[in-house]
């Protein structure tokens, strides 16, 4: 919001430098207008909500209309969709910051606050040479976590902090990253924390020289740099930016420099995404259909950790609002619990799984009843026909990036016009490593389209064996 009042004006200024100034009447309503809008709005909205402070303000309905508009241009202003995923906070990772002693450690917590409002949970370790630019104090309170910068706790009986931030972690990012720190890197000193984090994690690890140009150039520096790069870390090509070392009359934008806030988060939260989706092991679906095989006959039904005798309450609530007869397709249906309570219900159920054993057991447990059980990949499916609507209590969260794409297409082709997905995913705040891909509401928007629309996102739980009950969110698509 680039706008300001003086006297009987409000001035609002566009991307582009282009100043907008309004006087007497008219900056009483842009005033008006930005207040009512601190929450969305329509305009039908928007004009009654004026109407309370100035009477007669809806027939002014082109003026309004203008007023938006140019405030819109100004950036002052943005659309929203009507589903409210939009406005609910960025769902990101966990991730450890490592702040080493150059002078854009000075910019940390505004690095922090971007990183926050992308939903980012931040712990930070600093090296003894950050703490000249940055202030504890500041970091503890924009965090609300101690700031590390021991390799040892205080408590004998805590885990060490290099090894339990490590493993917590699922990005690390060490920016600003100095020439000392990458040589500690890059040589296995595990000297201090921020090097020995970044040594130890099994997540990726980002880092962000910043450093004088010829320091960055010079042949030591370059081979740690191309060391490094080598190693597998991630690292971020430098900007231009001020030299402080020299006065303020001369200095000239250099190479070296740490590349702005909104770049780092833009990078690290690429990195972390493409992390996130990937499996250790990358299973066809042969192999698949051997491990959920195993894991059905290896294990006791009521130790499966997603396994219950009761479907969800939010779940049998949606199922609820859609009029029956319908006909229902749940994929990955466990053994069955799901497709059980749905047939009671009056739907016409086709149940799925990939694993024989799965599809023994739901058979025997529903006792010929309601529901029909078949064998079947949602990544290469054979059922015929088309259903009202297709339920997924923890299958889609499972597959790979390409399984997720070929599911992405089954559902769409099997499902009526005006039908139903109806999901539950693990949440990205969901602590436990649970060896499963977390969606965020655009993430599966940008799978999903063009053929569903979201028309709800709720925060929810996915019970079973493990307690307490796994995070998670229940997403509904309608068909378009």
């Amino acid at each position: 919001m680039r706008a300001f009042d003086r006297g009987d004006s409000t001035t609002v200024i566009g991307p582009d430098g282009t100043a907008s100034e309004f006087r007497g009447d008219s900056a009483l309503l842009v005033r008006e207008m930005l207040r009512a809008l601190r929450s969305p709005l329509t305009v039908e909205q928007l004009l009654a909500r004026l109407d309370t402070v100035a009477q007669g303000a809806s027939e002014a309905r082109p003026v309004v209309e203008e007023a938006l508009r140019l405030l819109q241009q100004a950036g002052s202003v943005g659309g929203v969709s009507g589903t409210g995923s939009e406005g609910r906070r960025a769902s990101g990772g966990r991730l450890v910051l490592g702040v080493s002693g150059a002078i854009a450690a000075a910019h940390t917590p505004l690095l922090v606050e971007r990183f926050h409002r992308r939903g980012f949970d931040v712990r930070i370790a600093v090296t003894a040479a950050a703490r000249r630019f940055v202030s504890l104090a500041a970091l503890r309170a924009l965090t609300h976590q101690a700031v590390r910068s021991s390799l040892w706790s205080a408590d004998p009986d805590d885990p060490a902090p290099h090894i339990s931030w490590a493993e917590w972690a699922e990005v690390v990012l060490v920016a600003p990253a100095t020439a000392t720190t990458l040589s500690r890197i890059a040589r296995g000193d595990c000297s201090d924390l921020v090097s020995a984090i970044a040594l130890s994690a099994r997540a990726p690890v980002i880092l962000a020289p910043s450093m004088n140009g010829a320091m960055l150039d010079s042949g030591p520096v370059a081979r740690n740099v191309a060391q490094l790069t080598e190693d597998g870390f991630c690292l971020l090509h430098p900007s231009f930016g001020l030299e402080v070392a020299e006065t303020p009359a001369e200095r000239r934008p250099r190479h070296g420099s740490m590349p702005a806030g909104e770049d780092i988060v833009a990078v690290t939260e690429h990195v972390w995404l493409r992390a996130r989706q990937r499996f250790e092991e990358a299973l066809s679906a042969g192999e698949a259909g051997r491990a959920w095989e195993a894991e059905y006959r290896g294990t006791a039904p009521e130790q499966l950790p997603f396994h219950v005798d009761v479907l969800d309450r939010d779940l049998a609530e949606e199922l609820e609002r859609v009029p029956r007869p319908a006909a229902l397709w749940e994929v990955g249906a466990g053994l069955g619990t799901a497709a059980k309570e749905a047939a009671t219900l009056g739907f016409a159920v086709t149940a799925t799984d990939i694993s024989p054993r799965a599809i023994e057991l739901a058979r025997a447990r529903s006792n010929g009843e309601g529901a029909r059980f078949v064998l079947d990949d949602v990544r290469d499916s054979h059922l015929a026909g088309q259903f009202d609507v297709v339920l997924d209590r923890g299958c889609l969260h499972t597959l790979d990036p390409e399984g997720a794409r070929r599911y992405a297409a089954a559902v769409q082709s099997r499902t009526r016009p005006g039908g139903r997905l109806i999901l539950k995913l693990h949440r990205e705040d969901e602590p436990r490593p649970l060896r499963t891909v977390r969606y965020r509401a655009s993430d599966l928007q940008s799978l999903l389209a063009p053929g569903f629309e979201l028309i709800r996102w709720a925060e929810s739980t996915l019970p079973g064996a493990v307690e307490p009950p796994a995070r998670a969110w229940l997403a509904v698509f309608e068909r378009r």
